[in-house]
């Protein structure tokens, strides 16, 4: 009797260690991902499982759906002018040749749209001649002092302004007479006040003439030599030297990046941040890297969770990147990004004042001092800005147990390998005590204590049982309930998504035919189809490409009726096929519906 009720504990006790593995099991299929370009199951714990659909040559894998390439807005791999004009239309300056689009220069034919500045390989100049402002001219009258030229062979290019002609060479006087009032420059240059203008020094002379100079009184001139417009004036010429960036605001060359948040700004080029708003320098776009934990064990896992504030009024494109370091690997991602070896990636546009969090889970493989960074760009108002100061994530993973104290490792959370000081303080992770003292000699007294705790547990487990199995079984079963509850939703969101998708491809096909299409006639909705996947190979869902279909045959029939409203006279179309109908008419003979008028 006494071996049968230590078989009935020993039994108990090990009922209890395996009640945490049971509830751990994985739920098969419960969410969708890609792998590849292919869509797979995956298990609540993250696992992958079997294949759910695999995406054809012209479809890509997005976010665990098949999505078509072609009629997507943008130009994919794989695409070209050829197999995808409505994503790869080329320029009006471009042709298409073997699915890519290249320029007219450079077929040997100068052609009507080009010239020695826009193609000069067509449209070369012969010798003698350069090209200038899209023409060929003669060296003689570019502006430039080319060798062989001066004032008296070539004028336009050596003028003698405010000077005259002498044996070649400019002076600034011939005869007495020329120095009644001459002005003569010094070559030298300075910024006018505006900082918008080049000017030349000179002086202006009151004498004679003597060795082609004038001499006597004089008095200090300038004159304009280059407007420089928006690139404004620096150090006597057009253009800011390095370091400097034209600021029209404050109407002159301003330092790159010095001045902080909060501080005076007339350009983005002035703020560390990259922008300038209100005459003031903010941080349009704040990123915070932040961890659950920052030392961790060899196979923990934790959640790394980026955030990204826009505090801007207006929408941005943010592009936001997830670096991972040496020793840690992605385990799973609980929202937003798009992850590959050690990075992941999220594009998406921001709403005005919104805040955009991924998280992800991250595994430690091992003793390593990792880190994880992020960097970001954004697009507001058409530029394009960077953020370079978003703080990494400095991580300490040890791995207690293999006889080396390491950085990270401390008296309190491995004893093993740093030891017990007799002090009981830890000032280094260099441990002097010696082997075995963290250990201490337990009294008889502690071990009856524990044996008869274990006992009444034991007991106590004998009692409970039942009533703690029908727990855990309610517990899974409302879990299950919760979970497919929740798949349904999410299956359910997914299905919106990916008619609100084809409805954008829908919209995006039709907008480029709308030129192409006769208002007053245009074809039914199942023509409209058949063409497009006999001429451009793209297929859509017949319902929702009706439903798009009638209201853009609705926008053109009423640019007909406001033609017909112009001229004096109502339209009549079939509300079925969209035949065009004489006044007077009830039904259309083409296919013999009731009609009205529009």
């Amino acid at each position: 009797m006494r071996a049968h009720g230590v078989l009935l504990a020993l039994a108990a006790v090990l009922s209890l260690l395996a009640l945490p593995v049971l509830a751990e099991n994985c739920t098969s299929q419960a969410s969708l991902a890609c792998a590849g370009n292919a869509v797979y199951w995956f298990d609540s714990c993250g696992n992958q499982e079997g294949l759910y659909q695999g995406c054809s040559a012209s479809q890509e894998c997005v976010d665990g759906k098949c999505q078509e390439k072609c009629g997507n807005g943008q130009c994919d791999p794989g695409e070209g002018c050829n197999t995808c004009w409505f994503d790869c239309e080329c320029g009006s300056s471009e042709r298409c040749e073997s699915n890519k689009c290249v320029g007219w220069c450079g077929n040997g034919r100068c052609d009507s749209s080009e010239s020695c500045g826009t193609c000069f390989a067509d449209c070369g100049c012969p010798s003698g001649e350069e090209c200038s402002a899209g023409r060929c001219v003669t060296l003689c009258g570019n502006h430039r002092q080319d060798v062989g030229e001066s004032c008296d062979t070539c004028l336009e290019d050596f003028p003698c302004t405010g000077a005259y002609c002498y044996n070649g060479r400019c002076v600034e006087c011939v005869s007495n007479a020329n120095c009644e009032s001459r002005d003569s420059y010094l070559g030298e240059f300075v910024c006018d006040p505006a900082n918008r203008r080049v000017l030349e020094k000179g002086v202006q002379h009151h004498g004679v003439c003597k060795y082609n100079s004038c001499s006597g009184e004089s008095e200090p001139i300038t004159r304009v030599k280059e407007d420089c417009g928006s690139r404004l004036c620096q150090d006597g010429r057009c253009g800011c030297r390095d370091g400097y960036v034209p600021c029209i605001a404050t109407g002159k060359c301003e330092r790159e990046r010095t001045q902080g948040v909060s501080q005076a700004c007339g350009c983005d080029a002035q703020c560390a941040g990259g922008y300038c708003n209100g005459e003031v320098c903010i941080d349009a776009l704040n990123v915070v890297l932040s961890a659950t934990r920052s030392v961790l064990s060899a196979g923990d896992e934790f959640d790394v969770t980026v955030s990204a504030d826009n505090n801007l009024n207006e929408e941005v494109n943010l592009n936001l990147a997830l670096n991972i370091g040496s020793g840690l690997s992605i385990s799973g991602v609980l929202s937003g990004m798009d992850c590959s070896g050690n990075q992941c990636k999220l594009s998406r546009v921001m709403a005005a004042r919104a805040r955009e969090k991924v998280i992800v889970t991250l595994r430690s493989e091992g003793a390593a001092q990792t880190s994880v960074g992020a960097s970001a760009t954004y697009i507001v108002s058409g530029k394009e800005r960077s953020i370079a100061n978003v703080t990494p994530l400095e991580l300490t993973a040890i791995q207690c147990g293999d006889g080396v104290c390491t950085t990270g490792e401390t008296l309190h959370n491995c004893c093993g390998d740093c030891g017990c000081p007799r002090d009981g303080t830890l000032h280094t992770n260099t441990c002097s005590a010696p082997a075995g003292s963290c250990k201490k000699r337990l009294k008889p007294m502690v071990y009856i204590v524990v044996a008869f705790l274990w006992f009444v547990l034991i007991i106590a487990y004998l009692f409970s049982a039942p009533t703690i199995r029908y727990v855990i079984e309610k517990k899974r079963q409302l879990e299950q309930q919760i979970f497919q509850e929740e798949r349904a939703n999410a299956q359910k969101e997914e299905r919106e998504k990916q008619r609100e998708h084809e409805r954008q491809r829908i919209r995006h096909v039709l907008a480029h035919l709308e030129d192409e299409l006769d208002p007053a006639k245009p074809p039914s909705s199942k023509e409209m189809l058949a063409q497009l996947g006999k001429h451009y190979d793209l297929q859509f869902d017949s319902e929702l490409f009706g439903e798009e279909y009638f209201e853009f045959t609705e926008q053109l029939e009423a640019r007909v009726k406001q033609k017909a409203s112009d001229q004096g006279r109502a339209a009549k179309f079939c509300t079925k096929c969209g035949y065009r109908l004489r006044d007077g008419v009830k039904f259309c003979t083409i296919c013999g519906t009731k009609v009205r008028f529009r």
